[in-house]
């Protein structure tokens, strides 16, 4: 009527299936955020996780046992989640796995390689040092409760330190080291992943086992996520905005667009997907961890494992071995006193006593490994007296030597299967040093 022409009304565009796919995906994601901050939902969790690994662990354990299991396992994870707290982790949460022990899980708001790091030893380091107090109580009040706990302690926490994916250890080196490049991460879990299979080989266990087909199952999923952040850490312009913890909308697009072209057409549903970026969007955000603090913390990672396989060895050594006096009769008819010691019940040495409690008479030592004879000499009235014969591991003669009353006074050694008599100079000097005062039951026991 105006004279002009009204344009029909345009037409909005068609959307391309990644952009549909990227709105889907992000919808999945903010339902699964609001369902992690729910904490009647995580307290839940919690319950049902722990009443399940109670009711299956019954099956194989006392309740006594399960219960410190239990209490061993909840002091590793709240390691774990107090160094989250502290390191202001959010949605954090706690949960029991069944047959596999537990697990503390949430999202950075900073992250780093370092706090990874600093996280994963926040769990064992704690448990190391309680094994080693509850060790040390039990020496002192020999209550077989404490010596449980001193074993379950040490053992959980040190092996969780051990670098096999996806224990603390192996976490801590890839967060030190291998999340640089997705070929060296991939290259750490494929070992570690072979290491577990052949210690569940060796060690006939089914549940190490099961770790290590889930470690191998993850890795070409693991690969896929490191290389897209990977790639995407690359490009100058992701670098801007990699600070933002919420996804933005180019990166999501971005992101859903690779996951599209490296994952079959079955995988891409939008649940599926949202883990995927979340975890790809984590590495992106990451920052490497710096040489400096690198180095101190491997220095830290490898003083904790020793601390804790040496605290283990050093217990099993001192409350292991036994030693009682036993009466017993001679081929000869002779009635004699002696000390037998043994570790884990396996007999470890014999030593005759007189009545006086000194060692007196004939001593004969084994190897606690294969049970060949170590040792072999006499003693009188508490000293070294006479020859004494030594053997290796394998059984063979290596040396003799001849004492007076506890001091050296001859030195032989089997070379090229001959006993050949040496100058006392070529013996070591430690084992020159001869006895000051007798030895023996009695006296021991007074010291």
């Amino acid at each position: 009527e105006d004279g002009f022409d009204v344009p029909p009304p345009l037409e909005s565009e068609p959307k391309s299936a990644t952009e549909t796919l990227t709105e889907q995906v992000a919808r999945e994601m903010e339902a699964a955020s609001e369902k992690e901050r729910d904490p009647l939902r995580q307290l839940g969790a919690l319950a049902v996780s722990l009443v399940l690994f109670v009711s299956l662990g019954l099956f194989r354990w006392s309740m006594a046992g399960v219960l410190l299991l239990v209490g061993v396992l909840l002091v590793h994870e709240l390691g774990h989640l107090i160094g989250m707290k502290l390191l202001k982790y959010k949605d954090v949460r706690m949960f029991f796995v069944p047959f596999f022990g537990a697990a503390v899980s949430g999202t950075e708001t900073e992250p780093s390689a370092q706090r990874n790091a600093i996280v994963s030893l926040l769990g064992p380091v704690p448990g190391i040092l309680i094994g080693v107090v509850t060790g040390i109580a039990y020496l002192r009040t020999e209550q077989p409760l404490l010596a449980d706990a001193t074993r379950t302690f040490l053992f959980i926490n040190t092996f969780n330190l051990l670098p096999f994916h996806p224990l603390d250890g192996g976490r801590f080196f890839d967060a030190v080291l291998f999340s640089r490049h997705p070929k060296l991460e991939i290259g750490f879990k494929i070992l570690a992943a072979l290491a577990l299979a052949g210690l569940a080989v060796i060690l006939q266990s089914v549940f190490i086992g099961i770790f290590a087909f889930f470690v191998f199952t993850s890795l070409w999923a693991t690969y896929r996520s490191a290389s897209i952040a990977h790639e995407m850490r690359n490009q100058a312009d992701s670098v801007s905005d990699a600070a933002s913890q919420q996804i933005p909308r180019e990166r999501l697009h971005q992101i859903v667009g690779m996951l599209q072209r490296k994952l079959s057409g079955e995988q891409l549903k939008p649940k599926f997907l949202a883990t995927y970026v979340e975890g790809i969007w984590q590495r992106i955000r990451s920052r490497p961890c710096k040489v400096v603090p690198a180095m101190g913390l491997s220095l830290c990672y490898a003083f904790f494992i020793l601390f804790g396989i040496g605290s283990a060895i050093v217990f099993e050594v001192v409350v292991g071995e036994e030693t009682e006096l036993v009466y017993r009769t001679l081929p000869s008819g002779e009635v004699v006193q002696l000390q037998v010691t043994s570790f884990h019940g396996r007999r470890t040495s014999e030593t005759q006593v007189n009545n006086a409690g000194l060692f007196d008479g004939k001593q004969v030592t084994w190897n606690i490994l294969t049970g060949n004879k170590t040792k072999e000499g006499h003693w009188k009235n508490g000293f070294w007296h006479g020859k004494w014969k030594f053997w290796d591991s394998q059984g063979q003669l290596v040396e003799i030597l001849e004492y007076d009353m506890g001091q050296v006074s001859r030195y032989s050694k089997v070379i090229d299967g001959v006993v050949t008599q040496l100058p006392l100079e070529e013996l070591p000097r430690m084992r020159r040093i001869g006895q000051r005062s007798p030895e023996g039951v009695s006296l021991k026991q007074e010291q």
